[in-house]
């Protein structure tokens, strides 16, 4: 792969090495040498699995200088926020919405990076960078907490082809708490009241078209049509930036979606909190923790967060937009990588369902 800026996708100008993990949550959660498992080495595979290990401190890829410089401010303020997360201290709604900002960023930079790492094993084709999805669409945080009383940072989700193929879902630990983001185009807008598409159609450039609704204006329930596992934190933002999307702005001039945004004139949602199932809205100046009440088995709850996340990741790719644009080699080669996909997905679902049959778990 050439060698491009993780954030606008250009070559590199004043070149500098980005953290996709950053360094600040390296060294907060142990040494910032030490070894890290990365899914597996590509040149090997068909023949064994071999484990990818690398330093945290040098997984480092391409960035702008000035790039560099300006996503520092996402870092300055997700960390902060991640340190009041993490001792159980109340943030603030915008503080919240940073903190997804931060996810998305870490999200596409892992894609990108893993690309990269494997010399783009699954040939897919990035038409998009960091600054092409932080905060462009709608998004969710599953916060799960554990009985763990030692630093730890952890990943999951993110060497399989279904986060290649649609980098929407992964999953962060850090210490002692469980972090699985999911970003989609219009995830949860029609039930949130938002305007929502009634059709969606890929087109040969890459873009999505879509025929909007106005929406409903008024909250439907569940949010996801999807379960939940229960003692979880749950934050929700409706997002309306655009991106890959092309719908009128004007569908979201609306009384509604104005008394629904952080930031209208950025296409920013409040925060929506689900906690044991009571859903509140936050709005500016508004602040809450997201501290789950129960604190689960740690190694259960690493095999049961990496359940989940294999079982969104498939949730997410039955959402299929219609390709009819697109020519017929293409489609079937869609359909093809998603069907591949969920395989390898469900086969690592039932790997940790026997780890924990295994241990009683």
């Amino acid at each position: 792969m050439a060698k491009t800026c993780v954030f606008c996708g250009n070559k590199p100008r004043g070149k500098t090495k980005e953290h996709v993990i950053p360094l600040w949550l390296i060294e907060f959660t142990g040494e910032s040498g030490r070894k890290v498992a990365l899914g597996w080495n590509k040149e090997f595979f068909g023949k064994e699995l071999v484990a990818r290990e690398f330093a945290f401190d040098q997984l480092v890829f391409p960035a702008c200088g000035e790039c560099n410089t300006r996503y520092s401010n996402i870092e300055a303020a997700a960390k902060r926020v991640v340190m009041a997360i993490l001792n159980g201290r109340e943030i603030e709604a915008f503080q919240a919405s940073e903190f997804m900002d931060w996810l998305d960023k870490i999200r596409i930079g892992l894609w990108l990076g893993f690309m990269q790492l494997d010399n783009n094993y699954w040939s897919i084709d990035p038409n998009f960078h960091i600054d092409g999805r932080v905060g462009q669409h709608d998004r969710m945080v599953i916060v799960g907490r554990t009985d763990a009383k030692h630093n730890r940072l952890n990943f999951n989700g993110i060497d399989c082809l279904s986060f290649a193929l649609t980098p929407s879902v992964f999953a962060m630990t850090i210490n002692s708490y469980c972090f699985i983001n999911i970003s989609y185009q219009f995830l949860f807008a029609r039930r949130i009241g938002f305007p929502y598409p009634s059709e969606s159609q890929l087109t040969p450039d890459g873009r999505l078209y879509s025929v909007i609704n106005p929406g409903i204006g008024r909250i439907v329930r569940p949010l996801i049509r999807k379960p939940i596992r229960p003692h979880r934190t749950i934050l929700y933002q409706p997002m309306f930036k655009g991106g890959l999307v092309e719908p009128a702005v004007e569908y979201y001039d609306m009384p509604y979606v104005r008394r629904a945004s952080l930031d209208f004139e950025r296409g920013v949602g409040d925060i929506f909190i689900d906690t044991d199932g009571a859903l509140s809205q936050k709005k500016a100046g508004d602040f809450f923790t997201v501290c789950p009440k129960v604190a689960h088995s740690e190694y259960r709850y690493q095999l049961d967060s990496a359940i989940e996340v294999y079982e969104w990741q498939n949730w997410i790719a039955s959402k299929l937009l219609d390709a009819t644009q697109l020519e017929k080699t293409h489609r079937r080669r869609l359909k093809e990588q998603s069907n591949f996909a969920k395989r390898m997905n469900d086969a690592l679902i039932e790997h940790c369902l026997r780890v924990k049959r295994h241990y009683g778990l």
